[in-house]
């Protein structure tokens, strides 16, 4: 699709999250990994589908089961888990609504949630990032982990070592809580580079030539999916009646 639109990038994200990680990688050599933890749907708003494209592969953690059995059929080269991620291993209580990005596990979160939507409450084991570290990524480099979990944050950091397993970028959510957990990530020699008003990037202080090497995308290089969705619907039809309209023009 990418060469329908000259060139443009599009971006499956619902804040352009992936272009502006793209930012940090777009000089890497080769496909990279990344994490995903509340992975949500394979492609509409994803972080991850930009990548999934360009050869990258990864870890997918989702507990929604409409959008774990999604990530199964979308991403066979990734490695797809239908748990929810927290600071010890064990059994949470989440509150899912359906057809949304808002499924949370914080039952206060979910409590404001539920003024405006009908949530469902059921229970789901939990792991923590440490356990996924030693079984899935070993000495595979992680270049990014973006984390997005509606008020758990804070529990899904303290589920891991820092300075043992060590991504080079997070994107984290720091709309919900945020004094709860961001000075961990500091004290882990982290580096807030960028605050795009909902996400936070940070570096990994020994990957601070990401920073330096840092470049950003206008809006004028890349176009959204749906909107390319639209336009590669459109186009042919709107050629169509514009031959149409000239052939009529001999009559």
């Amino acid at each position: 699709m990418d060469k329908m639109f000259r060139g443009r990038l599009i971006t499956y994200s619902q804040n352009k999250e992936d272009l502006i990680l793209w930012g940090y990688f777009h000089a890497l050599e080769g496909p990279g990994f990344y994490i995903d933890i509340g992975a949500n749907e394979p492609i509409e708003d994803s972080v991850t589908k930009f990548y999934n494209v360009r050869g990258w592969r990864g870890i997918n953690v989702e507990p929604q089961v409409s959008c774990y059995e999604k990530l199964k059929k979308d991403r066979p080269r990734d490695i797809n888990i239908r748990k929810g991620i927290s600071d010890k291993e064990g059994v949470a209580e989440i509150t899912s609504f359906a057809n949304t990005g808002i499924s949370t596990f914080n039952k206060v979160v979910a409590a404001g949630y539920g003024e405006t939507a009908k949530g469902a409450i059921g229970r789901i084991k939990t792991t923590t990032l440490d356990s996924l570290f030693k079984k899935y990524v070993k000495k595979q480099p992680v270049h990014f982990l973006k984390i997005d979990v509606e008020g758990f944050e804070e529990k899904v950091i303290k589920g891991n070592p820092w300075k043992i397993n060590r991504p080079w970028v997070i994107c984290i959510e720091q709309t919900c809580e945020p004094e709860a957990w961001s000075k961990i990530l500091p004290k882990n020699d982290y580096i807030l580079h960028i605050f795009d008003g909902l996400n936070g990037y940070y570096v990994a202080k020994e990957h601070a030539d990401l920073i330096a090497n840092y470049m950003v995308f206008s809006n004028s290089e890349s176009i959204r999916f749906n909107d390319a969705l639209t336009i590669r619907r459109v186009l042919p039809i709107a050629r169509a009646m514009n031959g149409l309209s000239r052939l009529t023009k001999h009559f």
